[in-house]
């Protein structure tokens, strides 16, 4: 055989040239910078930053807020609590509208542009939204015999929908007019229980140290074992939800994608940040 050392050197070569590529792949990969944008979270600390990655393999970013009593996002923007004001924001976070509400724990949603963002305040029984110009607000109906609201979202233009719990831990959903204020229906969600989150055609919610996706239109369901007796869920994206632990310090994102999700724990933020 002609030149076998010439020929061992230039497989060596070759395949420390593909060890290379594969290790640079992984560490691009992981890369805010590269990654594409799923979303923007809010952690335990009121502090918010954007959300990196791809199902199952998720890098958090830069800090970009403070103080954040609540929060929900989608990819075009977000709205969020911060002492007793709702604050709309752009898709690149700057300020689109404030206003004052006083409102220490308010409901927020917003699942697509910024007209679908509206709040639930529990201390005025009213609801506040985002009419395409400015921020809109109208009385809400007494709906104390149906339980507290955990969960907002517009059905369209001039409908709201609020999931409400009950002290038995049932839940139903009222559909109140943003126009009157007016109570158009009441349904109980056969299946669910506490505090529920609406995400489209399904409802979240949690159950001892499981958290419950259910349909209510067909009664399918799925239980997925977490730790924690205090899970908490915010929107990150119009697909993505931030499910949390406090007590227990530990985050996931609940990834939806047709009808199927994907649940993955999230690392901690980075412990230096840049914060408006």
């Amino acid at each position: 055989m002609k030149y076998p050392f010439a020929t061992f050197v230039f497989v060596l070569a070759l395949s420390c040239f593909a060890t290379l590529q594969i290790l640079c792949g992984q560490i691009v990969a992981a890369s805010p910078l590269s990654s594409p944008r799923v979303g923007v979270v809010r952690y335990a600390s009121s502090g918010v930053y954007l959300l990196y990655g791809l199902p199952g393999n998720y890098v958090v970013g830069p800090r970009v807020l403070d103080g954040v009593d609540d929060a929900s996002f989608s990819e075009q923007g977000g709205m969020v609590a911060r002492n007793g004001s709702l604050t709309l924001l752009g898709s690149d976070l700057s300020a689109v509208g404030t206003v004052e509400t006083g409102e220490t724990k308010p409901v927020l949603g917003m699942d697509g542009d910024l007209t679908t963002a509206i709040a639930w305040l529990p201390s005025a029984q009213r609801l506040v939204h985002w009419n395409g110009q400015a921020f809109a607000s109208v009385s809400a109906p007494d709906l104390s015999r149906e339980g507290s609201v955990s969960s907002v979202s517009k059905r369209d233009s001039k409908t709201a929908w609020l999931l409400l719990h009950s002290s038995s831990g049932s839940v139903s959903e009222a559909s109140v007019s943003l126009e009157t204020g007016q109570l158009i229906s009441v349904t109980t969600l056969a299946g669910a229980r506490g505090q529920a989150f609406r995400q489209r055609s399904f409802v979240i919610f949690p159950d001892k140290q499981e958290l419950v996706i259910t349909a209510p239109s067909n009664g399918d369901a799925k239980r997925l074992p977490l730790a924690g007796n205090d899970l908490k869920v915010e929107r990150v994206s119009s697909d993505c939800l931030h499910v949390s632990s406090p007590a227990a310090q530990r985050d996931w994102l609940l990834h939806f994608h047709g009808g199927n999700f994907d649940l993955t724990e999230l690392p901690p933020p980075p412990s230096t940040e840049t914060a408006k």
